[in-house]
C-alpha cells in the first residue's frame, strides 16, 4: 500500500481510501495483492474502491457498467452556472493529443448531471454525478458547455490555467462520495471523503466561503 493513504473503511472484501492530489491510482495498492474498481485522474483527490479478490472485483465492475454506482465530485467552474443540469455528450480520444479526451459523436455515451453548490463572481461550486465513467469525464463535459474546471492544465487553456493557479495550485476536483451494493452482503454502503484542506483554503482565500 502506498505509504500516507487515508484509509476510509476496510473488511475481508473491500478497502475504501481517500486518494490525495498527485498520486497515481495504479500507485495505491502497490505491493499488496488487490485490485482497483476504478481510478480518479493523478490531480483528482478523493475516495476510491479496491477489491481485495477478483471476484470482489468483478462484482463491482459490473455494478459500474450496470450504473448502480452512485458518485458524486466537487468541482469549481469558470463563470457562472445559474441552474442544475445533464451533459449527455459523448466522448472520444483526442486523435492529435493522445492523453485528452473530445466530445465526439463516434465516441462512447457519457452523462453527467450537476448542481450549484454556491456562485460566486466568475465562478461557480458544483456537485457533479457522472452516471458513466469515461476518462476524464466530467472534465471535458464541463469544458464542452464552456465552463472549464479550475486549475485544469490539460482542458482550461493556456493562458487562462497560468491565472488559476496563482490562487489555486491544482485542479479543483474531488471525488466527494460513492455508493454501492456491497459485495458480500448486497446492502447498500456509501462512503465520504471531505473536501481536503489545500481547496477548502482556496474557497475561502478567494471567496471568504466555508464549504460545511
Amino acid at each position: 500500500m502506498h505509504p500516507n493513504i487515508p484509509v476510509i473503511y476496510e473488511d475481508s472484501q473491500i478497502l475504501v481510501v481517500d486518494k490525495p492530489t498527485g498520486i497515481i491510482s495504479e500507485d495505491l495498492p502497490a505491493g499488496r495483492q488487490v485490485f482497483l474498481a476504478h481510478r480518479l485522474d493523478k490531480d483528482t483527490s478523493g475516495v476510491i474502491v479496491i477489491a481485495k479478490t477478483e471476484e470482489v472485483l468483478a462484482n463491482l465492475q459490473e455494478q459500474f457498467r450496470g450504473r448502480g454506482v452512485k458518485k458524486e465530485y466537487i468541482a469549481l467552474v469558470h463563470g457562472k452556472i445559474s441552474e442544475f443540469g445533464l451533459i449527455d455528450a459523448p466522448i472520444a480520444r483526442n486523435p492529435k493529443i493522445y492523453n485528452r479526451f473530445v466530445i465526439d459523436k463516434a465516441g462512447k455515451l457519457a452523462a453527467t448531471k450537476y448542481e450549484i453548490v454556491k456562485q460566486f463572481d466568475g465562478y461557480t461550486l458544483l456537485n457533479c454525478f457522472p452516471l458513466t465513467g469515461r476518462t476524464h469525464q466530467i472534465r471535458v463535459h464541463l469544458k464542452y458547455i464552456n465552463h472549464p474546471i479550475v486549475s485544469d492544465s490539460q482542458y482550461v487553456g493556456r493562458k487562462i490555467y497560468k491565472l488559476d493557479v496563482v490562487w489555486c495550485p491544482r485542479q479543483f476536483l474531488h471525488a466527494a462520495k460513492i455508493g454501492f451494493n456491497h459485495p458480500e452482503t448486497g446492502k447498500w454502503v456509501e462512503f465520504e471523503s471531505p473536501l481536503p484542506e489545500d481547496l477548502k483554503k482556496v474557497l475561502w482565500t478567494m471567496f471568504s466561503y466555508n464549504l460545511q
